[in-house]
């Protein structure tokens, strides 16, 4: 209990007067994400948590809506960590499962995703070596 207690003040100390602090770079965020990108201001996305417990997850919305991308790097999936031969790789984030690892075209776009240097969950790696991708873009 101490150690859940001490953790909580320890956040709320931290955070409410980083809070108060940042509030007025985040109004004036907020003011230019209205008028840039209009309605709504804040994204708001429901990722796992601790557990596997559901957390809402609120940011600033910053994607442009139809904005021209030829190529997305995606953050890495660990290739799902733990590869069978011929079965492919056995534990994936939630949103890793289609394009797990590599270079895919999709709709005349490419999309990469590395292996990663990192694991998560069980440390351990079978079949699928950490990954540290150098890409180099050229002009057309």
């Amino acid at each position: 209990m101490y150690r859940s207690f001490g953790k909580r003040l320890f956040d709320l100390a931290v955070t409410v007067p980083a809070l108060l602090l940042l509030s007025p770079v985040m109004a004036l965020m907020a003011l230019l994400v209205r008028l840039n990108l209009g309605s709504p201001v804040l994204f708001r996305h429901q990722r796992p948590g601790i557990g596997g417990r559901p957390f809402i997850l609120l940011k600033f919305r910053t994607m442009v809506k139809l904005t021209p991308v030829q190529l997305q790097l995606s953050g890495h999936s660990h290739g799902g960590q733990v590869r069978i031969p011929a079965l492919g790789p056995l534990i994936l984030p939630r949103w890793g499962r289609i394009y797990h690892t590599g270079l895919y075209e999709l709709n005349g776009r490419f999309v990469y995703t590395g292996r990663g240097l990192g694991m998560v969950g069980l440390p351990l790696r079978f079949d699928c070596p950490p990954e540290l991708t150098e890409i180099t873009l050229e002009t057309a």
